[in-house]
């Protein structure tokens, strides 16, 4: 165990805030959550993976019973059950509500992979400059 003695008010009283703030870390987890519910979506528009890379085009076969040439959102379905659960203690999710959105994500023998959730860096950069202003004093 480590001790620390610390004779400051100033420092003592950040110090109190600070351990105050730990204790209801709800607010900082909903907002990198909602960030990221929200970036996740956008991907849809955008039809790139996390780190912005283009998803594979359709193929033929798929453009030719389809209504229209954008991918993945021919009923908005799996763009729209995109969300944040939680937060639940220290953890909260984003997640991706329809059954068949594991296969996207993965991809088949018969479909390639296009990754709706992931880590960017711009994603981690964000949400750590969301708890940095939570926990400022």
């Amino acid at each position: 165990m480590i001790r620390v003695k610390v004779k400051s008010a100033s420092a003592l009283k950040k110090l109190a805030t600070l351990a105050e703030k730990a204790k209801h870390m709800d607010r900082p987890l909903r907002q990198g959550a909602l960030y990221k519910e929200r970036s996740t979506k956008e991907q849809f528009a955008s039809e790139t993976d996390p780190d912005g890379a283009a998803w594979a085009p359709l193929a033929r076969s798929t453009l030719r019973r389809k209504k229209t040439s954008s991918i993945l959102r021919e009923t908005g379905s799996t763009a729209v059950s995109v969300a944040m659960v939680g937060p639940s203690g220290l953890v909260v999710r984003v997640v991706v509500g329809t059954g068949y959105a594991i296969y996207h994500q993965t991809g088949t023998t018969k479909m390639p992979q296009r990754k709706i959730l992931g880590w960017a860096d711009k994603d981690r950069e964000k949400i750590a400059k969301i708890f940095e202003r939570y926990f400022s004093v």
